[in-house]
């Protein structure tokens, strides 16, 4: 896997604040998400801001991540994010020269999705 710095496992939530977990595998986030994405792949989008681009790829590793450790039986982040059409985009987005910088990022986050 190429080198890159992922973003960090969370600390479990308190009972009372485990649902926040969800939030990002809900269809408001992934929308946002999407859109940030395809800003990025597409050459003619006025929009386009790589540190967005960047903060959304954290956030996606902040929802695998969640996922991998295992301390929320709902989460199913992967799924959401196929489904949504994520995991398309970040395969296009992993060999994409427009954000070479977060290739590695983007590869990383493939392979925690597989």
């Amino acid at each position: 896997l190429p080198e890159c710095c992922p973003p960090p496992p969370l600390p479990k939530l308190a009972p009372p604040f485990r649902l926040l977990a969800n939030l990002l595998q809900c269809d408001a986030a992934l929308h946002v998400l999407r859109c940030v994405l395809e800003r990025a792949l597409d050459l003619k989008a006025r929009s386009f801001s790589e540190p967005q681009v960047h903060k959304a790829l954290h956030l996606i590793g902040y929802a695998l991540r969640d996922e991998e450790c295992g301390h929320y039986e709902f989460l199913a982040f992967a799924e959401s994010a196929a489904r949504s059409g994520l995991l398309t985009l970040l395969q296009r987005l992993s060999v994409s020269p427009r954000v070479d910088a977060h290739q590695a990022l983007a590869k990383w986050l493939l392979h925690k999705m597989r």
